[in-house]
């Protein structure tokens, strides 16, 4: 078998790449051939540290990552060049050889979606029930336009009985609006606090962990209780 050689390896990768002659996979069968497949993985995954390899980096450096995938120097250094090579030619070309070989899913997973907080489930629960309470003050409203209108007519034409029939119908529906635009309101109010408090979360956990970082550290020892103190008064202890 020929000899192993970077710079062709890189070339005909790339002409691969542009012409899609040979496919991309079948190159990528020649890397790990000659590597391994898990030194061509993300580096989170076990893969080379392109960034270990740049100009300038120091052999130590190097050959700590070599150490760190399991690959002598020399073939870390080629490996690095060939994936250097290619993103030259094209920023993301090495990533498509690595999508070729591994599978998108490997490569680039999909982002998975947090579960939904306890808030996140009320503030949805809220905005469908003031949704549909919405809709039904919208009908509350239309049915009271027509009480109005026949009210106004019932008295109009002197009818008592009518107008009297029609007094009643405003009262109840005006009753049901003013009710549904309280707890309209009332649930609004809630959503917000909801809100507010969900992005207060992650800036209460930054508080408590620098609270607990600054007990450890002692440096405010003589200044009384951490938890006493201003922010103000953290910033001027700590200058």
């Amino acid at each position: 078998m020929a000899k192993f050689n970077t710079n062709r390896t890189i070339a005909t990768m790339i002409e691969t790449a542009d012409n899609a002659d040979v496919t991309l996979r079948q190159q990528m069968n020649i890397l790990v051939h000659e590597f391994g497949d898990t030194p061509m993985l993300p580096m989170k995954d076990g893969g080379i540290n392109g960034n270990s390899f740049r100009e300038g980096s120091t052999l130590e450096t190097q050959q700590k990552d070599a150490d760190r995938i399991g690959l002598p120097l020399a073939k870390a250094q080629s490996l690095a060049a060939i994936r250097a090579g290619l993103n030259a030619h094209r920023a993301t070309l090495w990533q498509t050889y690595q999508i070729a070989y591994f599978g998108l899913d490997t490569i680039k997973p999909p982002k998975i979606a947090a579960a939904p907080s306890e808030a996140d489930l009320e503030i949805t629960n809220l905005l469908e029930q003031r949704r549909d309470m919405t809709h039904a003050k919208k009908q509350v409203v239309a049915d009271l336009k027509i009480a109005k209108a026949e009210l106004t007519l019932a008295k109009a034409q002197g009818n008592e009985a009518a107008e009297s029939a029609a007094k009643s119908e405003v009262a109840v529906l005006e009753a049901n609006r003013d009710e549904y635009k309280t707890w309209l309101d009332e649930k609004k109010e809630a959503i917000e606090e909801l809100r507010a408090d969900k992005k207060a979360a992650p800036l209460l956990d930054a508080v408590v962990a620098l609270q607990e970082r600054l007990e450890k550290s002692k440096v405010l020892e003589g200044h009384g209780p951490i938890g006493c103190m201003t922010l103000v008064e953290i910033i001027e202890a700590l200058s």
